[in-house]
């Protein structure tokens, strides 16, 4: 149980460092010449990648008490949504004038860029 317990204070952390990651993304994005949309998109995209990561984090502990196939199942149809989603988020970003799509992709990809640079920093503890 302590084990968990730490993986979600591990999941939080990361999560705030998500978000000022994102916050200064969009302080830096005020220098340009049309930041609204640009921020409009990050916050779009940050705010679906957290929701996604918080469901990969429901879905890994659900299938932890499943039998192998019913968990192999679960998984690939729980990734498979994910990713739906995520196209999803792409198109409305590329077809919605209000949202830059190149925002909306950076504010995706910032919980990856915090994890792997939370991990190459804190590898030794």
């Amino acid at each position: 149980m302590i084990q968990i317990n730490n993986k979600n204070l591990e999941n939080k952390v990361l999560i705030i460092r998500t978000i000022v990651v994102a916050g200064i993304v969009c302080a830096l994005a005020l220098f340009t010449k049309d930041p609204i949309p640009f921020i409009i998109g990050v916050f779009f995209g940050v705010t679906f990648s957290i929701l996604s990561f918080r469901l990969l984090d429901l879905t890994l502990k659900k299938s932890v008490n499943m039998p192998p196939k019913r968990a192999e199942r679960y998984v690939a149809s729980r990734y498979m949504l994910r990713y739906l989603l995520t196209g999803a988020i792409i198109y409305v970003s590329i077809s919605n004038t209000s949202l830059n799509v190149l925002g909306s992709i950076v504010g995706l990809m910032i919980l990856k860029l915090v994890i792997t640079v939370s991990n190459a920093l804190y590898k030794e503890q």
